[in-house]
């Protein structure tokens, strides 16, 4: 098509043009502009209902390539009748981008004023912008103008329904430069008429709309630590994890917004630093997620130590499908231990220097104690611009820098500032007893020690007699004992870098609101302290100031609203990056006076650390109360995770209302939260008692270990050990094999045993006990040979020379070697040795030609003699004397 006939076609589809000059420089930066409010959306259920009721129709066209980069309409399916709704529309610049115009044709039934006066929609409006990249608008036109953009760097604005009729809308695309003008194509955006319902209908719902839940998980198995993600620019795909699941380490992927979800098995073989060769790996735990503007998901956790050792990992499903790719064993420092808590994030401001870069932090077993560690892998890469599956090969990822080193460490959380800054933040639960932080500048190389700082203090937390906070709090709710300070962090990023809105969670005993206090081995009591949790903000910094919970942050459940007789705990933060609003959840006994059932709530959170109205987002009581105490049960497990993007807010939990413990979630529009909670009334009965199980299949205990060994570190192993019904828990070992000291050693769950074994003949039995009190035991013999050694029984001796020499050796048994001699440069002789089996031996070594000539000049020579031993069992030896060869 022609230039002149691509200018008519757009003249006659549009009212009001976008119009897009393309010109190339530097740098990025990202603002938020004034005097849009908080965008309506209609909920996943309604446009849900309206498709349906629309017939099967092919997806609209949403994106295009461009000679400036990728334009794309976010979310092209929309609900007619929502007012206030924001169509977006989303320049990604290529790094290739040429100097040009490209130009959007709007509809002219989008800005023709009505009968009534009103206008279908309004003018443009910047909602993200560049540096050099500025929207403007005259005379019912719109240009925006890319000057500058850095590769990857993103511009988006937006047009807002207020009564744009129900039907598909093509918008022609145009691109103009020195050449002329051509067409690239046209993008689609559909409105659907809404589902038949009344209008009171709608409005009653929109009062107070009763929480929605779902049974994300739905299986016999238990789940805990439950964690959300939403893909930040399609909402549609949302990601949960949790603990549990039968089979492999599992996920569970959403890709209508939440309305329904498949189970995803994580691959279990893992690509690690430094080989060409993928390690089998036992995933297990601890979940974590994160998603970029592109539709990249990455699913972590943690494998558990055996043979490879344990590991974080982390696994990706790429955008636009439903499987993940592989599975990453992040780089590990320790070889032993279980890497434990890992936590991630993405730094998905465009603004900032690292855009596109992965962190992740846990907690790394050290010698000395807990280090707080971080890796990284930048998704964005100079002249290839962003690919998200560099990260999937382990090489790309930094060596694990220490932030926090050999301390009492939990709960590492990450989060990158819209100015690059990266911040982490713990839980010390030493004497230290605080909630602190550390963070690395933009400007820094945070992929060593010296770019981060040194840790500040958020929060100091309860002291009551004179002890931090214990480690793991059973209470009535969770009577397992995983109730403890678990922090979660998140920055708003929405407004550019001058906003940086940092927001941080954690819970603490309340002082003075019990008698007693719980303890990690005592049965929770209705005496105990209650838990509260907290939210505390700054801005481009970590909050706090090293106060007590209460003075530097906000409770997240007032006593007004019944807090202060209830237990609020594993509290969460999210921030949607699309508004900057920020919401926070927290389990709670709010509505049960005897602080054993638990609901989950959630209020939008503001700068200076505000709260919004509380919301009820679970519907039915959940009940952990009967669990035996002080097992360190998962019950709840010890965190949760929730997310907010696109003007919804995700809320995942553990519901135990049933028999089992499964993954819930409530997904809900910001503007139209769940109502309040409900009137606090008795505890719901206790779920009936599960079926009795099957008689227990007794365990079957396997060790293997070496049979000749040298003294010194052994290591043995159970783990092919088997349980046919069950998980064997616990293993315990006989070293000294002395029957009167029973088995002196435990290794918990970790079916591995190293120790110090000094020489002689010993059996090393293993007993394994299941998760239903069987056991079984298996033993192994080895000998255990001495260290290899050897020393000269006439050290310095004066021996008259002939041909040769000979020295008396002694060390350890049919241990063989060879001695060597020289001296003043010149090899006098060597020769190879056996000692006896009493550890003797008498070596003659033969002295060389040279050495002979040497001692005919000198007379005397002063010889040094090497030695080296081997026992045959992989132990060596070395030793060293003189003699004098005279004539």
């Amino acid at each position: 098509m022609g230039s002149r006939a691509c200018a008519t076609l757009v003249a006659a589809a549009i009212a009001l043009g976008v119009v897009f000059s393309v010109a190339r420089s530097h740098a990025a930066d990202q603002r938020q502009s004034a005097g849009y409010g908080r965008a309506a959306a209609a909920s996943p259920d309604a446009l849900e209902a309206a498709r349906e009721e629309s017939g099967a129709l092919p997806a609209p066209h949403a994106s295009l390539s461009t000679p400036a980069g990728t334009l794309r309409i976010v979310q092209p399916e929309l609900v007619a009748a929502t007012f206030g709704q924001p169509i977006r529309f989303e320049l990604t610049v290529d790094d290739t981008a040429a100097d040009g115009t490209l130009s959007v044709a709007i509809p002219a039934r989008w800005s023709t004023r009505t009968v009534s006066g009103l206008t279908p929609s309004k003018t443009p409006r910047t909602m993200r912008s560049t540096d050099g990249v500025t929207l403007q608008t005259k005379a019912g036109a719109a240009s925006l103008r890319v000057v500058g953009a850095e590769a990857g760097a993103r511009m988006d604005f937006q047009v807002v329904d207020t009564g744009i009729p129900a039907s598909t809308y093509k918008l022609p695309v145009t691109w103009s430069d020195a050449s002329g003008s051509r067409s690239l194509g046209t993008l689609e955006v559909r409105f659907y008429a809404p589902a038949r319902e009344s209008p009171e209908t709608r409005r009653q719902a929109a009062a107070r709309e009763p929480a929605q839940r779902l049974n994300v998980t739905n299986d016999t198995a238990f789940e805990s630590e439950t964690f959300a993600t939403a893909v930040p620019n399609d909402t549609q795909r949302v990601l949960v994890g949790a603990n549990g699941g039968p089979g492999a380490y599992n996920a569970w992927l959403s890709t209508n917004g939440g309305t329904s979800f498949t189970e995803l098995a994580v691959p279990a073989s893992m690509d690690v630093r430094g080989t060409t060769t993928n390690q089998a790996g036992e995933l297990c735990c601890d979940p974590f997620s994160m998603a970029d503007d592109n539709g990249n998901i990455w699913y972590g956790g943690l494998a558990l130590d055996g043979n490879p050792p344990s590991r974080i990992t982390i696994s990706r499903i790429a955008a636009g499908t439903s499987t993940f790719v592989s599975t990453v064993g992040l780089p590990e420092r320790t070889g032993s231990g279980i890497q434990d808590k890992p936590m991630g994030a993405i730094d998905l401001a465009t603004g900032s220097p690292h855009y596109g870069r992965l962190y992740v932090v846990w907690d790394e077993p050290g010698v000395a104690g807990v280090n707080v560690v971080i890796t990284m892998c930048d998704t964005r890469v100079p002249v290839t611009g962003l690919d998200a599956a560099r990260c999937d090969n382990a090489d790309n990822w930094t060596l694990p820098v220490t932030i926090a080193a050999a301390g009492s460490y939990i709960y590492p959380e990450v989060a990158a500032g819209p100015d690059g800054k990266a911040y982490v933040i713990w839980w010390d639960y030493s004497a230290t007893n605080a909630i602190r932080g550390s963070t690395c500048l933009a400007s820094a190389n945070c992929a060593t020690v010296a770019g981060w700082s040194a840790a500040s203090t958020i929060a100091t937390l309860d002291a009551t007699g004179g002890a931090p906070v214990p480690f793991a709090c059973p209470t009535l709710a969770q009577p397992g004992g995983r109730v403890g300070p678990a922090t979660a962090m998140d920055i708003d990023h929405s407004g550019g870098a001058t906003d940086g809105t940092v927001y941080v969670t954690w819970s603490d005993l309340r002082t003075g609101s019990g008698t007693t206090r719980c303890d990690d081995s005592t049965p929770p009591a209705t005496t105990q302290l209650t838990w509260d949790s907290f939210v505390a903000t700054a801005t481009n910094a970590l909050p706090g100031g090293a106060g007590p919970s209460a003075s530097v942050g906000t409770r997240l459940i007032t006593g007004a609203e019944g807090g202060a007789a209830a237990d609020d705990w594993f509290p969460s933060v999210a921030v949607d990056q699309s508004n900057g609003a920020a919401w926070a959840d927290v389990y709670s006994t709010l509505l049960d006076s005897t602080r054993r059932t638990m609901q989950v709530f959630a209020r939008p959170v503001g700068p200076g650390a505000s709260i919004g109205a509380l919301s009820q987002v679970s519907t039915v009581a959940s009940n952990y109360s009967t669990t035996p105490c002080c097992g360190f049960d998962n019950d709840y497990g010890d965190y949760n995770g929730i997310e907010a993007a696109g003007g919804k807010v995700f809320v995942p939990w553990s519901d135990k209302s049933g028999t089992d413990g499964e993954a819930f979630i409530n997904v809900f529009d910001e503007s139209n939260p769940p109502g309040p909670p409900g009137p606090p009334g008795p505890p719901p009965p206790p779920p009936p008692p599960p079926p009795p199980p099957p008689a227990n299949q007794r365990p079957f205990a396997a060790i293997t270990g070496p049979s000749l060994v040298t003294a010194g570190p052994v290591t043995f192993s159970a783990l092919g050990s088997l349980d046919t019904d069950g998980a064997i828990v616990r293993f315990r070992w006989d070293v000294d094999g002395n029957p009167a000291n029973g088995f002196e050693v435990e290794t918990g769950a970790i079916g591995k045993l190293t120790r110090m074994l000094a020489a002689g003949k010993r059996t090393v039995t293993v007993k394994v006990t299941d998760n239903r009190g069987g056991s079984d035991q298996a033993s192994k013999t080895l000998t255990v040979r001495p260290i290899a050694r050897v020393h000269m029984l006439r050290n310095g001796a004066v021996i008259k020379l002939r041909s040769a020499f000979r020295i008396s050796l002694a060390g350890c048994s049919l241990c063989t070697g060879r001695i060597t001699a020289t001296t003043k440069g010149v090899k006098v002789g060597s020769a190879a040795f056996k000692l006896n089996a009493a550890g003797k031996v008498v070596v003659r070594v033969k002295v060389s030609q040279a050495a002979q000539k040497l001692l005919r000049k000198a007379r005397r020579l002063r010889v040094t003699l090497k030695l080296t031993v081997a026992n045959g069992a992989g132990g060596t030896g070395k030793a060293a004397g003189r003699v004098t060869l005279r004539r």
